[in-house]
Order: structure tokens, then sequence, then C-alpha cells
């Protein structure tokens, strides 16, 4: 039977699957990702019935994706192997992983309620919640992650729990085929390409399969871990341990320990390494997926601000650093309109992100924080601006200059318009 293989070329699933993708991309930092969604929106029912055919045709190919190796901000000597996938292949991998958890079997497991990251209707608002819910059960607390989990991912162990309850041989081959990594600039990533999963262990940062996979692999320590007066609460790699004091919570963590090394993977232990991981009384508080929880309020944490203040900082800079080439920065959204936009959402984004915190004075000394860097800006702005020619200025203030829609169009029909100019002597 090809049921599930079915599923995957039905025009109603991948335009679904096309719906999730699109979302995600023109709501992307990149501006290279934005730009290649949309470009790949103005013919999208072609697409997808290329797509469509090609699978029901078994000659759908996985093409190459992009391989980029970002400085850890924690340690920028460390980098995070992220791997970005051509659209089509984005589309096909969504639809197999909305096809994957409509298997009974998988979702009973992955919807077990021990793990609150990559999951339906889960999330860090219900994970430092139910953390929240079990300091105010237990005295003791232990709060760790799996060390470079991703990169060692024992992911053919994984695939076989889907490939065990799915006897769907065209699906089970391309689920394989989505979850392996090839890369089409690994001779330019050079040292960098061993951090990527090129062979069979660890799956692919970026992938929207990855947490799927990871969950399926952690189902049965989620299960062992919640036993025993023990409450465990997982968040993909990020685990935080309740016990009724410190020898409950250790022995825990032994249990922890070699339930993982089972399966390959290293756990930071507290003791060695405070700056991963964390132990203590409940009442003392914790740090757990951004916030700083205590008995008495849930905030963001000291990290997570200043993060997001110089996200903050970043976007003001590089909209005073855009003013010297105003035509590069209006086509590519860089004008002082798509400044205070790009501004809004993220602050809106984070703010959103944490809403659930119960510390209302931190946001309103965070806000007037925001409202001087902006006057700041405004008044750098101003200065700069002022020296500018008036196209320039119209550049920008965000208004587009009829003259400028040639230059934006010149990768696309350049060719063609240097044709017309020529036969019509207007060069």
């Amino acid at each position: 039977m090809n049921t599930h293989y079915r599923k995957l070329h039905s025009p109603k699933r991948l335009r679904k699957a096309w719906q999730v993708v699109y979302r995600n991309g023109i709501s992307s930092k990149s501006f290279i990702t934005k730009n290649e969604i949309e470009e790949f929106s103005i013919d999208i029912e072609r697409h997808l019935t290329r797509i469509a055919n090609q699978l029901r045709k078994k000659t759908f190919k996985f093409s190459p994706s992009h391989g980029i190796a970002i400085p850890k901000q924690s340690n920028p000597k460390k980098k995070r192997p992220i791997v970005v996938s051509p659209v089509e292949n984005k589309i096909l991998q969504r639809a197999i992983l909305e096809a994957v958890v409509d298997i009974p079997e998988i979702k009973q497991k992955l919807n077990s309620k021990y793990n609150y990251g990559g999951v339906e209707d889960a999330g860090v608002p219900k994970a430092v919640k139910a953390a929240f819910e079990a300091m105010c059960q237990k005295g003791y607390f232990i709060r760790t992650d799996i060390a470079a989990f991703f990169d060692n991912v024992p992911r053919d162990q994984a695939l076989n729990i889907i490939f065990n309850v799915c006897d769907d041989t065209d699906f089970n081959k391309t689920l394989k085929e989505a979850t392996n990594t090839e890369l089409d600039n690994i001779v330019k990533l050079g040292r960098d390409s061993e951090l990527f999963p090129l062979e069979d262990i660890g799956v692919a940062q970026g992938s929207c399969l990855s947490p799927m996979i990871c969950n399926l692999l952690l189902h049965d320590f989620d299960v062992e871990m919640n036993q025993k007066g023990i409450i465990c609460i997982r968040y993909i790699d990020d685990f935080i341990l309740f016990a009724k004091d410190e020898s409950a919570a250790f022995k825990a963590f032994a249990t922890a320990k070699r339930l993982l090394n089972e399966l390959g993977l290293e756990v930071y232990d507290p003791r060695t390494k405070a700056d991963k991981a964390e132990h203590g009384l409940t009442k003392d508080g914790f740090q757990f997926l951004g916030c700083h929880i205590r008995p008495n309020r849930v905030r963001p944490s000291d990290s997570s601000v200043r993060k997001f203040k110089e996200r903050v900082k970043g976007i003001l800079k590089e909209s005073l650093l855009a003013l010297k080439d105003p035509l590069k920065a209006v086509l590519q959204g860089n004008s002082y309109k798509d400044t205070l936009t790009k501004l809004s959402n993220t602050i809106r984004g984070w703010g959103n992100t944490y809403s659930f915190c119960s510390d209302d004075h931190l946001m309103l000394n965070i806000d007037k924080d925001i409202d001087i860097l902006i006057a700041e800006f405004n008044q750098n702005y101003r200065r700069k601006v002022s020296t500018l020619s008036a196209s320039d200025k119209r550049r920008m203030n965000g208004v587009f200059l009829l003259s400028d829609c040639n230059k934006e169009d010149e990768k696309k029909s350049g060719t063609i318009r240097n044709q017309i100019k020529l036969a019509t002597g207007l060069h």
C-alpha cells in the first residue's frame, strides 16, 4: 500500500504545505530568503502542479541545499551549521511532516505531553508554565541540555520508528531522502563542512523534519524520566528535572545520562559545566528557555533582554549605514519607512514571545530604553539625510522613484530592455 505517498502529491496537501513555507519565508530576517519566496509565489500553481506530477511519476529529486556556518552568540569561535533548502524541498518536507504526524502511532508519541518543542499546541509559554507549576511541587531542580544534539542524533534509529509503523515503501524512501543533507557549497565551506550532517549521524538544523525526528527518538526517554516522583520537562534538547531534594534529583540525572548515552548522546553535568547547566533549590529560581522563573514572578532572562536590545540597536545602525547608498537601501528594504516596520515587527515579535511573563515593570523599562534609542537614531538620521540630494532623500524616506524600477528589474529583464533600447536608438 502507498496511502501515505499518495498524500504527498495531493494538490490540497501541497498547497497547505506551501502556505506554511510562505508564511515562514516572508517573515524571515534574510532578504535573500524573502526574495526567493516572493519570486516562487509568482507562478506558484505551476510549481505545485510540477511537484505533484513529479511525485506521481516518482521522478522528484531533492535539490542540494546551501550550508551556512553562523558564529554562535555565546561563543563566536564556534559555529552553528544551518541548512537552507530550496523552496521545492521545503514544500515537500512540510508535506511529509504533515503526513507523518497523521499516523496514529506517531501522533500518540509526539503528543505524550512531556516535550514542548516542535509539537503542535505546545511551545515555550506552556513549557515555562509547566516548569513554574513543577517548582511549586518540588524542592530541587537540575536544568541542562544535550550537547551537540542535532549533530549527533542517530537519524536512522529515529526513522526506523516511523518505518516500523508505516508499510508504504515509496513514502519511507522519500522520507529518508528528505532527511539526507547534500550541500551545493561544500567546497566553499572548507573545514566548516565538517559541521554539517552529511553522513548517517545528525539532522539538519533548518529542516522542519528535524524536531519531529528528535522528539520521536527521545519519546522513551521522556516516559522513563517522568516516573518515581520525578517531573521532566523537555524542549527539544533542553530539559529540566524536578525532584523532592538534591539526592533524588541527581539520582534522576544519572538515569537521564545513562539513557542518553545509550543513544550516543551526551548531557552537560551542572556540577562541572556551570555555563551550560545549573542546579539548586527551586525557591531560589532558575533559568529556562530564555526566562528567569521565580516563585513570585516569571520574566525574560537578563541574557534575552540584552540580546533583544542589541538586535534593536543593530536594526537602527544598519539603517544609518544604508544612507551611504540610498539606491541600494531602497531596493533592499532599508529605507526609513522599512526600518520602522522592521523595528516594530521585531519589538512585537519579542513582546509576543514573552507576553506570558508577569513582570510588567521590566517591560515598561525596556520600552523606555527603546524610546531613547529611537530618539538618538532620529537625530542622527535627520542630520545625515540633510546632506543628500532630493532623489536620495525620497528614496531614504521610502518613496520609490520611477527610474529605480528599471534598476530593480535589471537582473530579470535587463537583456530585453537593452535590446529594446538598442532597437529604438535609446542608448
